[in-house]
C-alpha cells in the first residue's frame, strides 16, 4: 500500500487530479483491506502520506495492527470468506480494546445489514 501511495501521489500524471489539502484517505479490498489497516496502523506512513482515514472492505487479517486514524471496517452480514465475527474481532483488536469488559471500552461497533 505504501509504494501504490508514493507511486501514485509522485506520478505526473495523476498528480493534476489528486487534491492533497484534506489529506489523504486509504481504502483497500480483501487483501487490501489488510493493507489499509496496516498503514492505518503505520505512524511513518501516516506523516508521510497525511493519512486522515481508512476504509477497509472485507478485509484480510492484519497481525499486530493498532489503526491510528479513523477506520470504517466492512463486511456483509451473509459473507462466508469474510463473516461479520472475524471482522469484528479484528475491528477490536486494531482499537486495542476489550469488549467483554465493564463497561467496555471499544469504540462503537456498528453492523449494518442490506
Amino acid at each position: 500500500m505504501r509504494v501504490a501511495l508514493a507511486w501514485a501521489l509522485g506520478s505526473e500524471k495523476l498528480s493534476a487530479h489528486i487534491n492533497r489539502s484534506a489529506g489523504t484517505a486509504v481504502v483497500g479490498h480483501s487483501m487490501g483491506g489488510g493493507a489499509t489497516i496496516g498503514t492505518a496502523s503505520n505512524a511513518t506512513a501516516i506523516d508521510a502520506f497525511d493519512v486522515r482515514v481508512a476504509v477497509a472492505q472485507h478485509p484480510s487479517q492484519c497481525a499486530g495492527c493498532s489503526v491510528k486514524v479513523p477506520t470504517l471496517f466492512m463486511t456483509g452480514d451473509a459473507d462466508t470468506v469474510v463473516p461479520p465475527n472475524t471482522v469484528k474481532a479484528q475491528y477490536e483488536f486494531a482499537h486495542g480494546c476489550a469488549p467483554a469488559a465493564s463497561p467496555p471500552t471499544c469504540p462503537p461497533f456498528l453492523l449494518l445489514c442490506f
